[in-house]
This record gives C-alpha cells, sequence and structure tokens, in this order.
C-alpha cells in the first residue's frame, strides 16, 4: 500500500516505550487503537495510566506541562473527551480536541 494511506490509518497509530532514554530499540508498542481510558493517577504527581484490551500502562512525567501535553495528546489520538481542564502552552496553538489525518 502507499505510505501516506498507511500514515492516515488511526488503527496504525501506536505507543511506544522503551527501557531506558537511551535505547535504540523499542522494548514494546501499545496501538492507539486498543486504548480503552485514559486516567490520572489523584494520590500522586504527574502520573496516570493508559488503559487498552489487555493491560494498563502506567506513565510518569516529571513536570505538569509534560503530563497535559500527553494527557490531551493522547486523548485526541484516541478521540476521547478531554473532561479535566489542563494547563497549556500558548505557543502550541490549541489544546488538540479530535484526532483528523
Amino acid at each position: 500500500g502507499d505510505e501516506n494511506e498507511d500514515l492516515d490509518n488511526k488503527s496504525n497509530l501506536v505507543l511506544c516505550y522503551y527501557n531506558t532514554r537511551t535505547s535504540l530499540e523499542p522494548k514494546g508498542w501499545v496501538s492507539l487503537e486498543d486504548v480503552i481510558a485514559i486516567m490520572p493517577i489523584i494520590s500522586s504527581k504527574f502520573e496516570f495510566l493508559v488503559c487498552t484490551t489487555r493491560r494498563d500502562y502506567f506513565l510518569r512525567t516529571k513536570y505538569a506541562i509534560q503530563y497535559n501535553m500527553w494527557i490531551a495528546g493522547l486523548k485526541s489520538l484516541c478521540n476521547m473527551p478531554l473532561e479535566e481542564r489542563i494547563e497549556w502552552p500558548k505557543c502550541l496553538g490549541p489544546i488538540p480536541t479530535t484526532y483528523s489525518s
């Protein structure tokens, strides 16, 4: 198939994760098509779960702005509503609300 056609297909979107920051090869990946929930962990700062049909993934950011960008970006790509109010850097334009190819 055509490469551009593959990029436009949302079922091809994946979140890769690595053993360390310097790892060159991903340890694994999560198909965004399988994500059923993205939930903040209320009891701790800047941590959230990405829940899929197979398992849950624990993610942590160092700063609030990174946390907000991950939550908004993932929810947008997964076509999920952004319920909570988040801080967003104005230099990045509007907060993403839906994925458009």
